[in-house]
């Protein structure tokens, strides 16, 4: 009966064990994949200004960039990813890092917002420039997402 009760024992012992591994786990996942979506906006915005630089067109087309921000937040608290500041033209540009297999989390609603932040921040600090929106996704879109992105005049390619 003691060798039960020492093993009972033993077992709450390791599940309490697995509950505090487990925590620290998602936390560590989460502050991860938070590193690597700002990774992604560093690459991102390296990207934009090499693009500049090099005279590509697209998005930055006929701009020089005066300021840039990454994570600009608005009065609101909310956040946009990237903003490119120039004489003539501000770019606004969010940046999603899914896995693959996230994709389909990708979303109209998601584009909306990030479209109504940027109009919202057009109007209050930057409407006597000329705004282009951008939504990049390291690993791609699903066709009606990159449909959706069309028809609204959002960029999601360098290309």
């Amino acid at each position: 009966l003691d060798y039960l009760q020492e093993r009972v024992a033993q077992l709450e012992l390791s599940l309490a064990e697995a509950r505090e591994l487990r925590a620290k786990l998602a936390k560590l996942q989460g502050e991860h994949n938070h590193l690597k979506g700002h990774y992604f906006e560093h690459e991102l915005l390296l990207r934009l200004l090499k693009a500049i630089i090099d005279g590509d067109g697209g998005l930055v087309a006929g701009i020089r960039v005066t300021a840039f921000n990454l994570d600009y937040h608005l009065e609101t608290g909310e956040e946009l990813d990237i903003v490119l500041v120039g004489e003539q033209v501000v770019v606004m540009a969010e940046c999603k890092n899914y896995e693959v297999g996230n994709l389909d989390k990708i979303s109209t609603n998601m584009i909306d917002e990030f479209m109504s932040k940027a109009q919202r921040l057009h109007q209050s600090r930057f409407a006597d420039k000329e705004l282009r929106l951008g939504f990049f996704s390291k690993h791609g879109l699903e066709k009606s997402m990159e449909v959706y992105l069309t028809r609204r005049g959002v960029s999601f390619k360098f290309a």
